[in-house]
C-alpha cells in the first residue's frame, strides 16, 4: 500500500513538472498573442464548477461533493453538443446537449458504465439570469436535485453558490444534503476559483463534518488552456486521513466552433471530451 502510494505521488509530481512548464511557456507566451479568439466562457474544467462551471460538462461531471452548477447552462455560447469518455477501471460513455444565450440556458446530459448491472444517469439543467448578470439555475437528476446562483456571469469576479439534495430513493432511510460556495476572477486569459463543498447527513448513524477545498488555475493563449488544480479536505477527523487530496490536470484545445478537454485525476484517473458550438 505504501509503495502504490508513492508511485502515486511521484506520477503527480512528474505531471505537475510537465504543467509547470507549458504554465510557464503560455505565461511568456501570452503578452504576444491576440486574445480576440480566447473563447468567452469557461470551457475547460476549474476547481469544483462552482465559481466558475465548465459549459462543456457541467451537467454530467462535478468535480467537488456537489454538482457543478447549473448556471453553466447559460454561458454554453449558443448550440453544443458535447460527447465524453471517463475511465477508472470501468469505461463510462456520455454526451450532453444544450443550448445558452447569455439569459436563458438548458441542457440535458446522459452517461452510461460499461459494466453488468450498471444503469445509465440521466441528468437536465435549466438556467436564467433575473437580473444583470445574476444566474440562477437547476439541475434535475433521479432522487437528486440541485439549485445554484452565480453572481456576475461575465467577466472579473465571481461568487458561485450550489446546493443538492440526494433523498436516496424511496429504500433509503438517509438524506444527503450537500452546500458548495466559490470565489472566482476572471479575466481575459486567467482564472482563478477557491472552491468548497461540504456535504450533511441526515441520519442518526453517521455524521460528516469535512469540506472538500478546492483551488484553482487556468491560463488560456490563443488555441490552448492549461488547468492545475488542488483538492484537498479538512476537518478530517479519521486516523487515516483523506485519499481524496491532492493534484488534478485539464488541458484544453480550442476554436471557434470547437472544444477538446482531456483531464487527469479529474471525474475519474482520465476523462475526454469533444464539444461543438454550432
Amino acid at each position: 500500500m505504501i509503495q502504490k502510494h508513492s508511485r502515486i505521488r511521484r506520477f503527480q509530481l512528474r505531471n505537475l513538472v510537465v504543467l509547470g512548464s507549458i504554465f510557464t511557456s503560455l505565461g511568456l507566451m501570452a503578452p504576444h498573442i491576440s486574445l480576440a479568439s480566447v473563447p468567452s466562457g469557461q470551457r475547460l474544467s476549474l476547481g469544483q464548477g462552482i465559481a466558475s462551471p465548465a459549459n462543456t460538462n457541467f451537467v454530467n461531471y462535478r468535480g467537488g461533493w456537489t454538482a457543478q452548477n447549473p448556471v453553466g447552462a447559460v454561458v454554453q455560447e449558443n448550440w453544443r453538443v458535447t460527447g465524453q469518455f471517463s475511465s477508472n477501471g470501468n469505461n463510462v460513455f456520455g454526451g450532453e446537449l444544450g443550448y445558452g444565450d447569455g439569459s436563458f440556458g438548458l441542457a440535458g446530459g446522459y452517461r452510461q458504465a460499461d459494466c453488468d448491472n450498471c444503469d445509465g444517469q440521466a441528468a437536465l439543467a435549466a438556467a436564467f439570469t433575473p437580473a444583470a448578470s445574476v444566474g440562477l439555475g437547476f439541475r434535475f437528476m433521479e432522487d437528486l436535485y440541485g439549485i445554484g446562483l452565480l453572481f456576475n456571469t461575465g467577466q472579473g469576479w465571481r461568487f458561485g453558490i450550489t446546493g443538492e439534495l440526494d433523498d436516496g430513493g424511496p429504500s433509503s432511510s438517509d438524506r444527503v444534503a450537500r452546500l458548495g460556495a466559490g470565489l472566482g476572477y476572471m479575466a481575459g486569459a486567467w482564472s482563478f476559483v477557491l472552491d468548497a463543498s461540504h456535504r450533511l447527513v441526515h441520519s442518526s448513524q453517521s455524521s460528516d463534518d469535512r469540506i472538500l477545498l478546492t483551488p484553482g488555475l487556468s491560463l488560456r493563449a490563443d488555441f490552448l488552456e492549461v488547468s492545475l488544480n488542488y483538492k484537498v479536505v479538512v476537518n478530517d477527523n479519521s486516523s487515516s486521513g483523506s485519499s481524496t487530496d491532492g493534484f488534478w490536470f485539464g488541458l484544453g484545445l480550442s476554436g471557434a466552433s470547437y472544444h477538446v478537454g482531456l483531464y487527469m485525476d479529474y471525474e475519474q484517473e482520465l476523462a475526454a471530451n469533444l464539444s461543438f458550438y454550432f
